[in-house]
């Protein structure tokens, strides 16, 4: 995992889709296949909050790839 800690994954994750970036993709096939994703208009704070559900609810496998 890139981002073993959660406070790693929850920042990084909140920076990258408040400001989405080519070069910092973690899917860089997925960028190369769709394009990259378009600016939202989400405050970084909501977006915090949306990467914290998403690591606390295991809505991606995040937290069960962390006991591999």
């Amino acid at each position: 995992m890139a981002y073993p800690k959660k406070e790693e994954f929850i920042e990084n994750m909140a920076k990258w889709v408040f400001q989405p970036n080519a070069k910092t993709a973690q899917l860089p096939e997925a960028v190369k296949r769709y394009k990259l994703m378009p600016y939202l208009s989400i405050d970084l704070e909501t977006l915090t909050q949306i990467a914290t559900y998403i690591y606390e609810n295991d809505d991606f496998g995040v937290a069960s790839s962390l006991s591999l």
